[in-house]
């Protein structure tokens, strides 16, 4: 869990899995995984607004 103390350091994004892995300053790590497209779309443009482009990462894609 994310101390409240730290920032979201980065986030790396998994397409495939409509999921979020939030990397905190202090390398603690937090993953949100959405249910709905509507939803992944909702926090995608909040890394967007509030991130720096160096900070968002994008997850290899899955082939399978």
């Amino acid at each position: 869990m994310i101390d409240p103390s730290e920032f979201v350091d980065r986030v790396i994004i998994d397409l495939c899995a409509k999921s979020f892995l939030l990397v905190g300053s202090e390398e603690d790590e937090k993953l949100i995984e959405c249910d709905t497209t509507d939803e992944f779309m909702n926090v995608l443009r909040v890394c967007n607004e509030h991130l720096k482009a160096d900070q968002i990462e994008y997850a290899d894609l899955s082939l399978k």
